[in-house]
C-alpha cells in the first residue's frame, strides 16, 4: 500500500517502525556531511559529490536508499568476493608472493586487479544475469518475443571448457598484462541485453 508508513497505521507496524529506526541515523549523516562537505572522502561523500544518472544531486531518500544497499547487500557480495580471493591465493602460493611483491613495491595495483577479476570470473557471487528482450529474438532455436526475461547461468557458462581457452593455476599474469574485464581469457558470453536492439 502506497503511503502506508505516513499514516497512521505504519506508525504502529513493526517493521515500518524499524524502518524509521534505521533511516535516522543515515538521514542524520547526510545532514552532517551536507553541511560540512569539506574534507570528506567516505562513500557517502562520494555518492553525494557524483548525484544521479541526469547530474542533478541525489535526494536525502536516494542518498538512504543507496546506502542501505551497501549496507544490506553490499557488504555480502564484498565479503565472499573477499573469501574466495583467499581461498584461491592460499592454493596457489606463486600468485599469492607476486601479489604481495606488488603490494609491498608499491610498483601499482595491476596484479592485484587482475587478482579480483580472475576470483569474480572463477567464483562469480551472482549465478545468472537477467535481462529482459528489447526485441524478439532467437535463442536456441526458439523464437521469444520482446519484454521477455532470459536469463544467463553465469556459473554454468564459466565452467564450459569450450569458453576457456586456457587454465592453468593462476590466469592472474594474463589479466595484469591485458588490464582486461573480468570475463577475459574466455569466449564469447551471452548478451541478452543487447539481443533485438
Amino acid at each position: 500500500m502506497p503511503g502506508l508508513a505516513e499514516r497512521a497505521l505504519g506508525s504502529r507496524l513493526p517493521w515500518i517502525a524499524a524502518r524509521r529506526a534505521a533511516d535516522r541515523p543515515i538521514l542524520e549523516e547526510i545532514a552532517a556531511h551536507r553541511a560540512s562537505p569539506e574534507g570528506r572522502e567516505d562513500i557517502l561523500a562520494l555518492l553525494i559529490a557524483a548525484g544521479g544518472e541526469d547530474g542533478a544531486p541525489l535526494s536525502d531518500e536516494e542518498l538512504r536508499d543507496q546506502v542501505m544497499t551497501l549496507l544490506v547487500a553490499g557488504h555480502e557480495t564484498t565479503s565472499t568476493t573477499l573469501a574466495w580471493c583467499f581461498e584461491r591465493l592460499q592454493r596457489h602460493p606463486g600468485c599469492l608472493a607476486r601479489l604481495q611483491e606488488e603490494i609491498a613495491g608499491e610498483r601499482g595495483d595491476a596484479y592485484l586487479d587482475a587478482v579480483v577479476n580472475e576470483t569474480l570470473r572463477t567464483r562469480p557471487v551472482i549465478d545468472q544475469a537477467v535481462r529482459t528482450l528489447t526485441g524478439p529474438t532467437e535463442i536456441g532455436g526458439y523464437t521469444l518475443p520482446a519484454r521477455t526475461t532470459v536469463a544467463a547461468s553465469i556459473r554454468s557458462w564459466r565452467s564450459r571448457r569450450s569458453c576457456v581457452r586456457r587454465s592453468d593455476a593462476c590466469a592472474c599474469g594474463r589479466r595484469a598484462r591485458r588490464r582486461s574485464d573480468p570475463s577475459a581469457g574466455a569466449g564469447s558470453r551471452p548478451r541478452p541485453h543487447e539481443a533485438g536492439s
